[in-house]
């Protein structure tokens, strides 16, 4: 269970397991994040706003800070969205 947090308070002696467990989001609600976008060779970068929390390769809605547009995005590290093809509105 190294590198995973436990879903609720255990009691002393309590026996572990996998349910009880769970790995911590890459991302938390709220966190500041870079939006990325990729078109053919074109990459674009904007700040954005994680509005759900995730873990790697999972799919988040993400706020522009700057148009306040919503987007749905991949989580590709700590920090980083990366936009999906048509990730507005889903």
């Amino acid at each position: 269970f190294i590198g995973k947090r436990t879903v609720r308070a255990f009691s002393g002696g309590a026996i572990l397991t996998p349910a009880g467990v769970e790995v911590p989001p890459l991302i938390e609600r709220g966190n500041p994040v870079t939006i990325i976008s990729v078109t053919g060779s074109v990459q674009v970068s904007a700040p954005g706003v994680a509005r759900a929390s995730g873990g790697l390769g999972e799919v988040i809605p993400v706020e522009n800070t700057t148009s306040r547009q919503i987007v749905y995005g991949e989580i590709i590290d700590s920090d980083t969205v990366l936009v999906l093809v048509g990730g507005q509105g889903q």
